[in-house]
């Protein structure tokens, strides 16, 4: 059996023979697909700056009693 250091460096350059083939493949695959459109922003509409007065309640009591 060999050196223990030799098979260590076999491993490394193993695993990074299989990244770099990894990212070759992802990179690759992605050169294929059109972009993709974005949806159409929709604007929020924004409140009118006049001012209104407080003309009372804003809803009407639910009892004589909280009148």
């Amino acid at each position: 059996m060999g050196p223990d250091w030799l098979f260590h460096h076999l491993q490394l350059l193993a695993l990074l023979r299989l990244c770099v083939l990894l990212l070759w493949v992802w990179l690759r695959g992605r050169n294929g697909t059109s972009p993709t459109t974005l949806p159409a922003v929709k604007f929020i509409k924004k409140r009118s700056k006049e001012f209104t007065p407080f003309a009372g309640l804003l809803h009407k009591p639910l009892c004589a009693a909280c009148e």
